[in-house]
């Protein structure tokens, strides 16, 4: 079982919910929504799914100061990277590469993602890669 995982952070300079929408708008047949069920208690969130990958987009959490929002997808699969590269566009091709595991298990392509999200114009998005506890 392959687990991947991609962390970044957005400077928090438009409303939580336009930069949501400018998401959607860069990740062909991704629909982030407003995540109202209390899964993220007080923080405010927009969740989306597209071929498995799940989107969240976290806003600030209410009574923190903070000047940046995080979006993070999760993915576990069996499938090889070749087959999830092929399988998975919205990110675009060759999105996907061999990696090594992190030592929380991970392949983490938090590096990727940041990079694909500047090609697409987001500006000030950074890379959080999971440290060891």
């Amino acid at each position: 079982m392959n687990d991947f995982i991609a962390t970044v952070s957005f400077p928090a300079s438009l409303p939580l919910s336009l930069l949501a929408k400018k998401i959607d708008l860069a990740f062909k047949g991704l629909h982030l929504k407003k995540e109202d069920t209390g899964r993220f208690e007080e923080v405010p969130a927009y969740v989306g799914d597209s071929g498995g990958l799940e989107f969240v987009l976290f806003g600030i959490p209410e009574g923190e100061v903070s000047d940046i929002y995080i979006l993070e997808f999760t993915h576990r699969t069996r499938q090889s990277i070749i087959e999830l590269d092929d399988a998975l566009d919205i990110l675009g091709k060759n999105f996907f590469t061999e990696k090594s595991i992190n030592e929380r298990g991970y392949l983490d392509y938090s590096i990727e993602l940041a990079q694909r999200l500047r090609d697409l114009g987001f500006e000030g998005v950074e890379a959080m890669t999971l440290k060891s506890e």
